[in-house]
């Protein structure tokens, strides 16, 4: 009797939860999010955030991160971020991966 009506109990679960899934038109995972990263763009903005001393902070036993001096580095990080500073860094590593590929293809021949 108990087997039955565990099994039962199963059955009208899984039923549900099939029509629940049916039920919802599926949307997309990432509604308005950009587009993916590239390599480089990850670098480079790893490369911005080395530069304003902001990876120094996971080495401190603690810190505030309300403090003048991390809101500091990271309203530069930011305003790299988002300026010229990303897109030259940018060109910079896209160039040293360019010359790293020609000079790669050049030895190859």
């Amino acid at each position: 009797m108990k087997a039955k009506f565990t099994f039962g109990l199963a059955v009208l679960g899984f039923a549900g939860l099939t029509t629940l899934s049916h039920a919802a038109p599926a949307q997309p995972a990432a509604q308005g999010a950009a587009a993916p990263l590239t390599r480089a763009e990850v670098q480079a903005d790893a490369a911005l955030w080395r530069r304003a001393g902001l990876d120094l902070l996971s080495q401190l036993e603690s810190y505030d991160p309300q403090s003048a001096d991390v809101q500091r580095r990271l309203a530069l990080y930011q305003q790299w971020r988002g300026g010229p500073e990303f897109r030259a860094e940018l060109a910079r590593l896209q160039g040293t991966t360019s010359e790293a590929r020609a000079a790669s293809a050049t030895s190859a021949n």
